[in-house]
C-alpha cells in the first residue's frame, strides 16, 4: 500500500513540475526577469530580516520604485512587505523559543523585533498564544 502511495505522489509531483515548467515557459521575457529579480530579493530578505530592513531599501536593491515594488511584491508573495517581513522574523523566533533557553527578549531582538511589545503581538497573531505559553506547550510536546 505505501508503494502505491509513494507512486501516485510521484506521478503528481512529476506533472506538477510539467505545469509549472509550461507556465514558465509562457511567460514573457519581462516577466522572467522579475522572477529572477524577486528570487534575489527573497535570498536579500532573508539574509537581512533580523535587522531594520525597509520596503525602500529592498525595493532599491531590486531596481524597483517603492511604490512598484509594493505592488509586485503583493502579487508575489500574496503579502505585504511588512507582512513577509514579520512572518520570517517570527519563524525565526519559534525555532529559536524551541531550541534554546534565550529569554523572550533576547529572542525579540535576535529576530529583528525593535521591542518586546511588537514581538508580542506579531508573534499572537501568527500563533494564536504568546510567546512564553508557545515555550511551554513545546517543553510539554512529544517531540521535544
Amino acid at each position: 500500500m505505501y508503494e502505491i502511495f509513494l507512486h501516485f505522489f510521484i506521478i503528481i509531483g512529476n506533472h506538477n513540475l510539467l505545469i509549472k515548467n509550461q507556465l514558465y515557459a509562457q511567460k514573457t521575457s519581462r516577466q522572467k526577469a522579475d522572477d529572477q529579480k524577486f528570487d534575489a530579493v527573497t535570498d536579500y530578505i532573508c539574509e537581512h530580516c533580523t535587522r531594520k530592513l525597509t520596503m525602500e531599501e529592498t525595493a532599491a536593491f531590486a531596481g524597483f520604485s517603492k511604490y512598484h515594488f509594493s505592488r509586485i511584491f503583493k502579487e508575489y508573495y500574496q503579502m505585504s512587505f511588512p507582512e513577509y517581513i514579520a512572518s520570517l522574523r517570527i519563524s525565526k523566533a519559534t525555532e529559536l523559543l524551541e531550541n534554546s533557553s534565550l529569554s523572550i527578549l533576547e529572542i525579540a531582538m535576535r529576530s529583528g523585533f525593535s521591542n518586546l511589545s511588537s514581538f508580542n503581538r506579531a508573534f499572537k497573531e501568527i500563533h494564536n498564544c504568546t510567546p512564553s505559553q508557545f515555550r511551554k506547550m513545546a517543553e510539554f510536546s512529544p517531540d521535544s
